[in-house]
């Protein structure tokens, strides 16, 4: 007798009672057996045609099922059996994750955390997923890339087309063969740098590559601006290599350090593992607690990230990082990497008012352009999308603006805008230069050095 159902052992399906059907012309009359979870089931092969068909008199629970099949003629004789692993799926994959994004691109390179920003504009992502599975990248809505988790569940995706310059939400979902979509991985934010010179201004990054190892931080400062301190030299840049292949990292041993920026900073992210445990603690300028967090994850494999923003009208001066010591045992151990920070906005001043108190001299102050991308805001008096300053000042009073363009270059940088602008009831010249707008007081004169 013929194969009832072709020569395929295994089905997925989320249809909870799938039909099996099939045509045996020699079967005519004869009945088809199907044995499913020890119940013995049958049905009649067409006398006429030879056709028959069947399906389970209930709905399936997700899971994987064997069925047996065979033919028994109108003689009793019985045909040799068949089987077949029916899996029903309606069960979504688990939540992929996002583990790892990486700046590839520009002079700084590296691991970054969420909220970081960047100037790779196709950062590398990779995670973890059901094994198999589709995993799609999503920004926002619209999906930029794709890859087939591995036997292992690992995935790598680098973003199709380049991102734009902004702000950017990312995520991935998984999907199994039929199509069954697991729910979003949490969000991982990153900005895109509209100019990577902005990282110098309002963000900053590190991620230790140049650390020279085993160097001993106990007064280490590095090129970013990332300074740490502590009361022995047990602190020290070291090596990860291997499948983790992480460059370099900083290790905290036995004492705490500190770590600061060079200014008060809104918001810092890293990456770390403790071991076994740790802490550590944000303070602000007066050297008072702002928020304490342990570091303990039991896990001596994986990184985790922590994402801190200051309180409303507080900004974080400095990180203290606290190893766990463990008496008889060993003392704690704190691995830091890939450090971003963003200065605040909101803590800046972002008018420069040069009035002559005694209003008997001509006051002259320089304005540079870094000044107006550090410590402008956007469309802070303007709504337009460009970083903005504000000069006050006396008639007469003279502001200067400095280095605008490049020794040689003649000064066509900056555009004076036709007219005034009217705000708080004064008015203000408006001065463009690319991103960034500086409004000077009505009265006020404006010299290009």
């Amino acid at each position: 007798m013929s194969n009832p159902i072709g020569t395929t052992n295994e089905k997925w399906t989320k249809d909870r009672q799938s039909k099996f059907s099939g045509t045996e012309v020699a079967e005519k009359g004869s009945t088809m057996e199907i044995v499913l979870n020890g119940m013995v089931y049958t049905t009649l092969i067409d006398p006429l045609t030879g056709k028959w068909d069947w399906k389970p008199p209930f709905e399936l629970e997700d899971g994987r099922y064997t069925l047996t099949f065979r033919m028994i003629d109108q003689a009793m004789n019985i045909g040799a059996p068949y089987m077949m692993i029916l899996n029903v799926d309606n069960t979504a994959p688990g939540q992929p994750e996002i583990l790892r994004v990486e700046d590839k691109a520009g002079d700084k390179t590296g691991w970054l955390t969420p909220g970081a920003q960047t100037d790779d504009k196709k950062p590398s992502f990779s995670g973890s997923a059901e094994a198999g599975s589709m995993v799609r990248l999503l920004d926002g809505n619209t999906v930029i890339g794709s890859a087939v988790a591995d036997e292992n569940g690992r995935w790598t995706i680098i973003p199709k087309d380049p991102l734009t310059d902004g702000d950017h939400n990312f995520t991935v979902t998984s999907a199994d063969k039929l199509g069954n979509i697991s729910v979003p991985s949490d969000n991982f934010k990153l900005s895109i740098a509209k100019d990577p010179a902005d990282n110098q201004f309002l963000r900053g990054h590190e991620n230790f590559d140049d650390c020279p190892y085993m160097s001993r931080l106990s007064e280490w400062e590095f090129d970013s601006g990332v300074k740490f301190s502590s009361s022995s030299s047990n602190s020290k840049c070291i090596s990860v290599t291997g499948e983790l292949d992480m460059g370099k990292l900083v290790e905290i041993n036995t004492d705490p350090a500190t770590m600061s920026f060079g200014s008060a900073v809104e918001s810092v992210s890293f990456r770390y593992q403790a071991i076994p445990n740790g802490s550590v603690v944000f303070l602000d300028e007066n050297g008072k607690t702002l928020d304490r967090y342990s570091l303990g994850k039991n896990d001596y494999e994986y990184f985790h990230d922590m994402n801190y923003t200051a309180p409303s009208g507080k900004t974080i001066a400095s990180v203290k990082f606290i190893p766990q010591e463990v008496p008889g045992i060993d003392y704690g151990r704190v691995y830091i990497d890939t450090i971003s920070w963003k200065y605040p906005s909101s803590s800046v001043n972002k008018t420069m008012d040069i009035q002559d108190e005694t209003h008997n001299d001509i006051s002259i102050h320089e304005v540079s352009l870094n000044k107006i991308l550090a410590e402008g805001d956007n469309s802070l008096f303007i709504d337009d999308g460009k970083t903005q300053f504000m000069v006050n000042g006396n008639n007469g009073d003279v502001v200067q603006l400095k280095d605008i363009l490049p020794q040689g270059e003649e000064f066509t940088g900056w555009q004076q805008q036709t007219g005034t602008v009217t705000i708080a009831g004064t008015e203000y010249h408006v001065y463009n230069h690319g991103e960034a707008e500086l409004l000077v007081q009505e009265g006020v004169k404006t010299e290009l050095v």
